[in-house]
């Protein structure tokens, strides 16, 4: 190594399980192994996912290597397991720092995750669904070994962190927590046409719509006066839909309820009209210079997605 060149420092993790049911310094190998897996992989996960590989397939030997952890010890003193990042290549001295590679920023993202679990909060975007599921499936290793769970962790040139967990209670939080955000939305429809009473006394009302359809106008969340102005009226119902055994649309259990917008006045023949090119380039001008392509004041998460969707 070179007087210009210097050595990154290594990731170093440790975690440290307070309430084993072993003694200090002992762990079983099955256990072991369990911990292991589920570190590797849900760090690779990261991983890929920051490298806009989330998903089935397989993990590009670049990332592997980028993210290969190396259990160095286990010590007394509770149950310490200590482990280490890849061994990163000599950077050239340029006076600045260089990006980390996705490996570090794994790291960091697992602890930055760690750190939100603690103070129950949401996750880090980069924990998409697949990686989610591997913080659960670590945690459950983790409750498997103890109780009361402490990790320590340096990455990169950042100072070190330490987060103190009970895994089995942060498991159970963020299964909820998937739960509840995999849950299904209610579907929303929408009908426009002439509001119609069928039955006044007991607030059963229709919409007619343009194609001649009548459908039944559930109006527990409206009040019956409201409905009474829009009566006779076109109007725009808006509400959860019930359809029949072909998928059709025969009731709405109604949400909103208001005038539909007038559309007499619209001008649809030129909606519709064709419009040349060279109309369109009528006040355009030729470009003078690349700059002008710049795209100003876009963010480091604005330039991610453009170039996500660009891949696509």
């Amino acid at each position: 190594m070179t007087s210009e060149q210097q050595e990154p420092p290594r990731a170093r993790l440790v975690f440290t399980l307070r309430d084993s049911q072993h003694h200090p310094g002992e762990i079983p190998l099955s256990e072991l192994a369990r911990i292991a897996a589920e570190t590797q992989t849900l760090v690779r996960r990261l991983a890929r996912s920051l490298d806009q590989r989330g998903g089935p397939g397989r993990t590009p030997a670049a990332i592997e290597s980028a993210t290969e952890l190396m259990l160095v010890s286990v010590r007394p003193g509770s149950t310490k397991l200590e482990v280490l990042g890849p061994v990163r290549e000599p950077q050239l001295d340029l006076g600045f720092d260089l990006p980390d590679d996705v490996g570090t920023r794994a790291l960091d993202s697992f602890l930055t995750g760690l750190e939100a679990l603690a103070r129950h909060e949401p996750l880090p975007d980069v924990f998409d669904d697949i990686s989610v599921r591997g913080l659960e499936d670590w945690l459950a290793a983790m409750a498997a070994s103890t109780s009361d769970l402490e990790v320590e962790g340096s990455v990169g040139a950042r100072p070190s962190r330490t987060v103190h967990l009970t895994p089995a209670i942060a498991r159970a939080e963020l299964s909820r927590g998937r739960a509840a955000r995999a849950a299904p939305i209610a579907p929303v429809s929408v009908a426009e046409g002439r509001l119609y009473a069928v039955d006044l006394d007991s607030g059963r009302y229709r919409i007619r719509d343009d194609a001649g359809n009548s459908i039944s106008v559930l109006t527990a969340g409206v009040s019956r006066e409201h409905v009474a102005l829009l009566l006779d009226q076109r109007v725009r119902a808006e509400g959860t839909p019930r359809l029949d055994e072909q998928g059709r649309l025969y009731a709405l259990d109604v949400t909103g309820l208001a005038l539909a917008p007038d559309v007499e006045g619209l001008d649809t023949a030129s909606f519709f009209a064709g419009v040349e090119l060279s109309r369109l380039l009528e006040d355009a001008r030729p470009l003078e210079s690349m700059s002008e392509l710049t795209i100003a004041d876009l963010s480091a998460g604005e330039v991610a997605d453009l170039l996500a969707t660009l891949r696509e």
